[in-house]
């Protein structure tokens, strides 16, 4: 957030600005029985345990995607027909995002609409998973990025409200701030919270293609 200049206060004007982007995690564990998700609604960041329910149909229909030989596979998943390619020359079970279950990896998959797509591009051998896990370790203990761990239907009841209220955090933080408190002559920190709201809902209103559809237009 960029600071407003001689105020010392967070420029909101711009943060309804800012650009798509996806602040989503996904963790797995093998073999894979469930999927956490956590993201971030607001200023604060949830997560949520999920098992997909993820009924493939495997065709006989097959194609080369890069050194991979796939076979083709469709499922229906959050409101949306998705059809994937997966190698059973990698042995693993998974796929991008919360997609599995397939007799191998899943190298490309798609919404049939065309709005979402995942393609792999390569794969190696790693040797930082200590730092990986040394990392996740000091977050855990310091608690940065930490999530509180709901339902799925409490995420969505929390993400419909956000977007009714985008501001919600930040106007109660700001609550607390005296009311005889002077900034500036010409800062109006009602009209900036204003202007701000106006722009976060509309760059909510644009950007409102989900992934998952039955969970943010319900």
């Amino acid at each position: 957030i960029k600071e407003a200049s001689n105020t010392g206060f967070p420029d909101f004007k711009r943060m309804g600005n800012r650009r798509t982007q996806f602040m989503h995690q996904i963790a797995k564990s093998y073999p894979i029985h469930e999927v956490l998700y956590k993201d971030r609604i607001g200023m604060d960041y949830y997560s949520y345990r999920e098992n997909p329910s993820l009924i493939w149909k495997i065709s006989e229909e097959k194609q080369k995607i890069g050194i991979y030989n796939t076979q083709k596979a469709t499922t229906d998943f959050g409101g949306r027909k998705w059809i994937a390619w997966f190698t059973t020359e990698i042995p693993f079970q998974d796929g991008p995002y919360k997609f599995y279950g397939l007799p191998g990896l899943i190298v490309k998959i798609g919404d049939e609409a065309g709005n979402y797509s995942w393609e792999l591009k390569g794969n190696r051998k790693t040797d930082h998973i200590a730092e990986a896990s040394a990392v996740e370790g000091l977050m855990k203990q310091t608690g940065l990025f930490a999530s509180k761990e709901i339902t799925k239907e409490k995420f969505t009841e929390k993400y419909d409200q956000h977007k009714k209220d985008p501001l919600a955090g930040i106007r109660q933080m700001m609550g607390q701030i005296p009311s005889d408190v002077k900034i500036s002559d010409d800062f109006s920190l009602s009209k900036e919270m204003r202007d701000a709201e106006k722009q976060m809902k509309e760059h909510i209103a644009k950007n409102n293609n989900s992934i998952e559809l039955a969970i943010t237009n319900k």
